[in-house]
């Protein structure tokens, strides 16, 4: 019983099919110290590597779990920032 081929590997960095080092990149983005911390050394299921956030938004004050704080999360992921600051939400008056 032969297995089928593996499909071909492409870099997480540079998309150009090749022979896949660590954490999902290419030989040349590998050693490319700036392009390497992208990148965290856990490949996800497919194999792929996934981009670390790194950058925060300031801080809102929209109720936790509220309409306006979803779609302040929505808005993080899709500019690629981290998701979630220490700072979110209404601060608590006392009562």
């Amino acid at each position: 019983m032969s297995r089928a081929p593996l499909p071909p590997r492409r870099c997480a960095h540079c998309k150009q099919e090749c022979t896949i080092h660590g954490r999902g990149l290419c030989s040349p983005c590998y050693h490319k110290r700036e392009v390497r911390e992208q990148y965290t050394g856990k490949p996800c299921f497919r194999g792929e590597a996934i981009a670390v956030p790194t950058e925060m938004d300031a801080p809102v004050k929209f109720p936790l779990g509220s309409e306006q704080m979803v779609e302040v999360y929505r808005r993080r992921v899709a500019s690629g920032k981290v998701i979630w600051n220490p700072a979110d939400g209404v601060e608590d008056d006392g009562d």
